[in-house]
């Protein structure tokens, strides 16, 4: 599924959002009732026993992100793009995107492995917002 703006020399728009893939919860105007699980998009590598082993292949991800095509308009994203945008969130104690660090004594108890180019990289994670 792509979202096609044209090719090489001819060109199209969008005035407003464009998106190759849009996958949308819809929640209604109700309180939810309680039990499970609900998410708006669920990548997922399945293993199907325990010979499952993917340790030869060259490369394994849940989310690969390639900035392609002419270099000169790659460069131009590179400067540009963002890995990702998140918008609608307030930032506050116990939100989503939660502003409550403590800045003199934080304590990174776990990592998220990603990789850029060919270099493994590690997010740093806390249990706790306050670092504590």
């Amino acid at each position: 599924i792509s979202l096609g703006m044209g090719e090489e020399t001819t060109g199209g728009a969008v005035t407003g959002l464009g998106v190759g893939v849009r996958a949308t919860l819809g929640l209604p105007d109700i309180a939810m009732a309680a039990g499970g699980t609900y998410a708006a998009m669920m990548p997922e590598i399945y293993s199907f026993g325990d010979a499952s082993d993917a340790g030869a292949v060259t490369e394994l991800s849940f989310i690969r992100v390639v900035n392609g095509g002419d270099a000169t308009g790659m460069g131009t994203v590179d400067d540009d793009a963002f890995l990702f945008s998140l918008q609608g969130l307030t930032a506050g104690d116990g939100h989503l995107f939660d502003s409550t660090v403590n800045l003199t004594n934080p304590q990174i108890d776990h990592t998220l492995k990603i990789k850029i180019g060919s270099s493994t990289y590690y997010i740093p994670l806390m249990d706790n917002a306050n670092g504590s």
